[in-house]
C-alpha cells in the first residue's frame, strides 16, 4: 500500500513494494550485464587456422612436443591480442613438454601469431606453430 507523506513542504509517495521493485530490477540487469564468451580451446591441429574471438574472449592454445625441445615465446603483429602467459598443461605426456599459451583478444583487429620451435636436435626439427586470431 502506497501513502503519501508530506517532509519540509515536498510530497512524497512511500512503500516496500516499489523499493524492493526497484532491488530486484537492478538485481536482474546485473545478472542479465555481459561476459566473455567461454576460453576457445586449440591444440597443434589448429596451425594455420584463423580463428574468430569476440572482445575479451580467451584463446587456450595447448603444443604437445614429441622428441626434445619445446615452444617458445609468441611474436603478435597486433596489439589487438594480448598475450596473458605460458604454464605447463596439467596432463603431461612422457614423450615430450604439453604448454598452454593465453590470449584475450582486446581490441578490433588482427593478430597474427608465431610461436617458435626451440631447442630441436637434428634430424627431428618441429616447425613453428602459426595462426591468426580475428577481433570483428
Amino acid at each position: 500500500m502506497l501513502t503519501s507523506l508530506s517532509v519540509a513542504g515536498q510530497n512524497h509517495r512511500a512503500g516496500a513494494l516499489s523499493r524492493w521493485a526497484v532491488i530486484a530490477i537492478g538485481a536482474a540487469l546485473a545478472a542479465c550485464s555481459s561476459s566473455a564468451p567461454d576460453p576457445i580451446a586449440l591444440d597443434n591441429a589448429d596451425s594455420g587456422r584463423v580463428v574468430s574471438l569476440a572482445v575479451g574472449q580467451e584463446a587456450d592454445l595447448t603444443l604437445q612436443t614429441i622428441g626434445p625441445g619445446e615452444f617458445g615465446d609468441p611474436t603478435i603483429s597486433s596489439s589487438s591480442v594480448s598475450f596473458l602467459g605460458i604454464s605447463d598443461a596439467p596432463d603431461q605426456n612422457p614423450g615430450g613438454p604439453r604448454q598452454v599459451y593465453r590470449f584475450r583478444a582486446a581490441t578490433t583487429g588482427r593478430a597474427d601469431i608465431t610461436i617458435p620451435h626451440v631447442g630441436d636436435v637434428a634430424p627431428l626439427v618441429t616447425p613453428s606453430f602459426t595462426f591468426s586470431l580475428v577481433v570483428p
